[in-house]
């Protein structure tokens, strides 16, 4: 295949999307056509992206991920109450002890 010739190593970091890659996980993203890029490639179509599934489809997971840090936050923030809560609790038993000549140390 002449593909290295169409994307000449120039130390340009180049980014895309691989159809065949794309149709395993968001296969309404792809549609095969008739043709070949490459003449001499054997095939007799070739698959093409839409990119508007997939915008949709990061927006839609953008959005799950936006609920699921928010739900994290509420998760610690309620954590953290409960430590406030016991670290007082603590703290009111050794001043007792203490206010009592007791210790946590002894036997």
């Amino acid at each position: 295949m002449e593909a290295e010739q169409d994307f000449p190593n120039d130390g340009v970091e180049h980014v895309g999307i691989i159809a065949q890659e794309l149709e395993s996980v968001l296969p309404q993203a792809v549609r095969k056509v008739p043709g070949t890029l490459y003449k001499g490639s054997g095939g007799d179509e070739m698959l093409l992206y839409d990119s508007v599934p997939i915008i949709m489809a990061l927006i839609n997971a953008c959005k799950e991920l936006e609920k699921i840090d928010f739900e994290q936050l509420k998760y610690i923030k309620s954590l953290e109450d409960r430590l406030t809560i016991l670290e007082k609790k603590f703290l009111n038993i050794l001043k007792t002890e203490r206010k009592n000549g007791l210790s946590c140390n002894s036997n």
